[in-house]
């Protein structure tokens, strides 16, 4: 509830505990012990709070702690300082009930506001307490906290003030130098609260702060008992129910939808336990598919009633035959029907199924809108109430995964099947009241991703009713290729008008983006095949190859193809240039928006890139002889994509700032400059960890100056000096470099051929044949960003042995894996580089990550010198000996802060373009595109097996073409540079070869997919020509 990535459940627009469902993601939920009843585990975020308040004010068992507030925050910390073992706490509360309520809790005392001051000096010797924690939150309680701490105590506010400030004497303050600590939300700490109360006595002892129960229906007056501190009131406790359960044994079905599927009839017949009662057609609704419905309910023994008039006869339908539940179709939801009286007459309600993801997707072709707009497939079930918004009443909901170019009957099929495997666990939770909505996370992820693109689409299209097919389904040659196909998919045929008007209905079969400067005009037919199966057309950006669906109206080559005239306006018009990728997430708005350039970048790409030069005359290819099937010098390539044009270029790299980012960069740079704050080691470094930390869930982040910094400091928080580490041969050197400056002695580990990364069985085999213990650390690179399915494994095998797991993460900002975890919290501690390639930048930077508490202060204190951190804040003392300089300047930290807020969309950014190269490399033996499987990858790199093909030679095809290759991954291991060479001499096989087998071509979010497109026809183009024929077989014995 407290997360900043989620909204805050109970808010005014938010259903919160108030609503049967809530989404919440794996993070954020934990599962209880029988021990912790539901009102117990209601407490449980309380004291989360309270526990991360405990972590920040650094509570130590000697401290005298005086809480002002006895209300459920200040109890929740009194409960974990006892837990910690502090002996003297003290309550200070304005309400008498609330005190004698604290010392029957167990507090050593409790006074007034009055009071409190004069018994605290008496009860301290004069000295003050030197813990103070104020869950009160005015001038009052502020000023008294002051006024009792001691000299270099801690206070930690914790309450939210009615007013938006507090008047303090800073004098007192300076002079007592007290440490103010703000303290906000919980911190992942959810789990240790579950964990601390686990046991039977203390959740009991939790319990005994639920003073006052009442049902949801009185729910206004427990409020008014809370506000107004009515007698005895320490937490009132609303007790709302279950959902009931619905018994369900008849159905009826009226109208098509997917309920008449043989399927699905199926499923309601013998997986659900449900008598079918009757079906029914509906005037008005439509004649397509009444015929199949009847012949399947025949077959079935259901009977079947024909055709009724929704508006006069469905309630006497209902009432003679008594049903549960009334399945409709979605298309009826629609219709004039007395849907009121129908729902008054049928036990349980009236349920439909609409294939689209509410509310992000209510449109009546649903299938075909969500593809046009880019927004996920998906359907959606829920009770039909008049006057209600559908997702109000949602019962089952869930997001499909669809492949690329999956045309519009395909995709209503695969949704239509999912649907069919969902209706017994629906129908099952109504029976019950246990819902299972596992699915909801994908869909609220896939819908917080799409909404904004969908209210742009709903903006542009304002005024028109979205029926019919868009532009009444005639192409406009003047899109690009990928909206083409994207449109083709989306209405399942489409037409163009030839130059005698006649109409030609066609799909989109392929379509291939290149430069296109000297060829005939858009809407050209450039060829066709001979037997009138397909032909090809040029569109803005590219050819686009097409399946005619009558072969007596195919076009000949030459031939001009257009547009239909304005289209019915009872559709939507999309304008001819429209040059997106889709209706919904295009940058600046409008659907007929035309701010990206027709050259094949921008619109959904991500960005407005500057078009290519164009080519010299003699460069530009020439047209095609008639009736060739694709431009004589410009091939298809295998899998649809065009040959590479020779003028492009793809850079190595590329970096980009938003004019927003570069505008709050340069704003909050002069505060930091004019604040009076240290300019190093402040509010932006510690905003810093706490967002690094919530993206990569761990517990515990410290900031550094670089990567290998934070690696270093790592090591020397393990202990490695004078010890040995084990660490992959295959990874950068500054993995070694690190180990070395952090005193630990390097020894080369193999990897395996899969991830390319440590390989289990050979680091088992070398850890065995060291003295135990020996070996302080075993490093894991995560390469490429990918986390291998074996890394718990590696993490099993280093503890078994007496040593900690080191994650070098330099590229997996993000990365999770199911069933492994998430990169940085997979070791004992992990390091993470900012460097300005990686997938997130503070220019120069890194981040160390841990779940240990003690291996976290360690790395706080190395990085400070080897500075006792737990002293007063003038003079430092020297506590360890290992200590650097890591400490991190604030410009830097506050670039990392923003790039923060901004790498989930580049990560998914990465996540597609990679997509692309699987595609665009598919088919072709020479390549291999590494993946991770499953989870969520970073993707820092693109990495590329070669099969047969010399890497220097492809990278110089590439550059010769225009492409540029980023560095290998790593491109020599290290035990055979010279720098280490000598000291291991012992062969990596394994190593070798995936170190010299192995391509990276280009990888950044400012990619386009057609640059990407453009680098895989190179590539395949240089397969076709370097790649080495496979071998011939043997002579047979004969």
């Amino acid at each position: 509830n407290l997360c900043k990535e989620g909204s805050f459940m109970g808010a005014q627009g938010q259903p919160g505990c108030f609503s049967d469902f809530v989404c919440a993601t794996p993070l954020q939920c934990c599962k209880l012990p029988p021990t912790i009843s539901l009102e117990a585990a209601a407490l449980l975020e309380p004291i989360a709070v309270a526990l991360h308040a405990v972590s920040l004010v650094e509570a130590k068992f000697t401290d005298v702690v005086a809480i002002y507030g006895s209300g459920t925050i200040g109890l929740c910390c009194f409960l974990i300082l006892r837990r910690a073992g502090i002996q003297n706490i003290y309550m200070i509360d304005r309400v008498p009930f609330r005190r004698g309520f604290a010392k029957a809790f167990g507090a050593t005392d409790a006074f007034s506001f009055e009071e409190a001051r004069g018994k605290l000096k008496e009860l301290t010797g004069g000295k003050g307490c030197s813990l103070v924690l104020d869950t009160a939150g005015d001038d009052a309680s502020l000023e008294a906290c002051l006024h009792i701490a001691a000299v270099g105590a801690r206070i930690g506010l914790l309450a939210i003030p009615e007013q938006d400030h507090l008047a303090y004497n800073p004098h007192q303050a300076r002079a007592k130098e007290l440490l103010i600590i703000n303290v906000h939300r919980s911190t992942l700490l959810l789990r240790e609260a579950v964990a601390l109360f686990a046991d039977e006595s203390a959740a009991a002892h939790l319990e005994k702060l639920v003073t006052h129960r009442k049902p949801l229906s009185e729910i206004n007056a427990a409020f008014e008992m809370a506000s107004g501190y009515v007698e005895g009131v320490i937490k009132n406790m609303l007790q709302p129910g279950l959902p009931a359960a619905r018994p369900i044994a008849r159905v009826g079905l009226l109208g098509g939808g997917l309920h008449c599927r043989p399927g699905y009839l199926d499923r309601l017949q013998k997986g659900c336990g449900v008598e079918i009662c009757f079906a029914a057609a509906l005037q008005g609704a439509g004649l397509s598919g009444t015929d199949e419905l009847e012949r399947a309910c025949g077959q079935r023994g259901i009977r079947y009633l024909g055709c009724f008039d929704g508006r006069s006869e469905l309630t006497r339908l209902a009432e003679l035959f008594e049903c549960d539940l009334i399945f409709v179709g979605n298309s009826c939801v629609a219709m004039p029907l007395d849907l009121a009286a129908l729902s008054a007459v049928v036990r349980q309600g009236v349920v439909t199924t609409h294939l689209g993801l509410l509310p992000a997707n209510s449109d009546p072709d649903a299938v075909s809108w969500a593809t046009l707009r880019g927004l996920p497939q998906g359907a959606t079930t829920y009770f039909v109430v008049p006057g209600a918004p559908p997702e109000d009443h949602i019962i089952d909901m869930f997001a499909a995964e669809v492949p690329h170019r999956s045309a519009l009957e395909a995709t209503s099929e695969l949704l239509g099947a999912e649907a069919e495997r969902r209706l017994p666990l629906w129908l099952n939770a109504l029976r019950t009241g246990d819902f299972d909505m596992s699915a909801m996370r994908a869909v609220r992820l896939a819908q917080h991703q799409s909404l904004e693109a969908a209210d742009r689409s709903r903006r542009s299209c304002e005024g028109v009713a979205l029926c019919g097919a868009p532009n009444d389904s005639y192409v406009s040659w003047g899109w690009r290729c990928s909206f083409l196909e994207r449109f083709s998919d989306a209405l399942g045929r489409v037409r163009t008008l030839r130059p005698d008007g006649s109409a030609v209905w066609f799909v989109v079969v392929a379509a291939s983006c290149i430069q296109l400067d000297a060829l005939p005009g858009e809407g050209t037919v450039i060829g066709a095949c001979k037997d009138g199966s397909r032909f090809v057309v040029r569109a803005v950006d590219g050819f686009v190859t097409c399946k005619a669906e009558d072969g007596a109206f195919m076009p000949l080559a030459g031939e001009l193809l257009r547009s239909a005239p304005t289209p019915p306006a009872s559709c939507l018009h999309i304008p001819p240039d429209f040059a997106g990728a889709a209706l919904g997430p295009q940058p600046g708005g409008a659907v007929g928006s035309t701010a990206a350039a027709k050259s094949g970048h921008g619109g959904g790409d991500g960005g407005s890139v500057p078009p290519p030069p164009p080519a010299s005359a003699a460069e530009r290819p020439k047209a095609p002889a008639s009736g060739s099937f694709a431009p004589a010098e410009r091939p298809a390539a295998a899998n649809g994509l065009a040959a590479p044009a020779e003028e492009r270029k793809v850079n190595i790299f590329d970096l980009r700032f938003e004019d927003s980012f570069v505008a709050e960069f340069q704003a909050l740079s002069g505060e930091v400059l004019t604040s009076g704050r240290p300019l190093s080691e402040s509010k932006y470094c510690r905003e810093l960890e706490a967002a690094f930390a919530e993206l990569v869930h761990a517990p515990h982040a410290v900031v550094a100056p670089s990567g290998t910094m934070a690696l270093n400091i790592a090591l020397r928080a393990v202990g490695v000096r004078g010890r040995a580490v084990l660490t992959p041969s295959n990874t950068f050197f500054a993995t070694q470099v690190a180990v070395e400056n952090a005193g630990g002695r390097c020894v080369m580990a193999e990897c395996e051929s899969e991830f390319m990364q440590l390989c289990p069985k050979a680091l088992r085999a070398q850890l065995e044949a060291l003295p135990h213990g020996s070996v302080a650390a075993v490093v894991l690179v995560h390469v490429g960003g990918l986390i291998a399915p074996f890394a718990g494994e590696l993490r099993a095998i280093a503890h078994e042995y007496g040593a900690k797991l080191v994650e070098d993460a330099a590229h997996a900002h993000s990365s999770y894996l199911d069933g492994v975890g998430w990169a940085g919290t997979i070791g004992d501690i992990a390091a993470f580089s900012f460097f300005p390639t990686k997938v997130m930048t503070m220019g120069e930077g890194g981040m160390i990550t841990t779940s240990s508490e003690s291996l976290h202060q360690a790395c706080r204190e190395i990085k400070n010198f080897g500075c006792d951190l737990s002293g007063g804040s003038s003079r430092f003392v020297c506590a360890r000996g290992d200590g650097t300089n890591g400490r991190v300047p604030e410009l830097s930290a506050l670039l990392g802060l923003l790039e923060c807020r901004r790498v989930r969309e580049r990560v998914a950014r990465r996540q597609a373009l990679v997509a692309e190269y699987v595609k665009g490399l598919a088919g072709c033996p020479a390549f291999e595109v590494l993946q991770q499987p499953g989870g969520s990858c970073s993707y820092y790199k693109c990495i590329v097996r070669l099969r047969g093909i010399d890497r220097e030679a492809l990278r110089s095809f590439a550059k010769a073409r225009g492409v540029a290759f980023t560095g290998e991954v790593y491109h020599l291991g290290v035990h055979r540079m010279p720098g280490y060479a000598a000291e291991h001499p012992a062969p990596l096989p394994a190593t070798d070869e995936a170190c010299a087998n192995h391509a990276c071509p280009p990888l950044y979010p400012e990619l386009t997919e057609d640059d990407v497109r453009h680098v895989c026809a190179v590539m395949r183009a240089a397969a076709a020509e370097l790649a080495e024929p496979p071998a011939e077989p043997p002579p047979s014995a004969s």
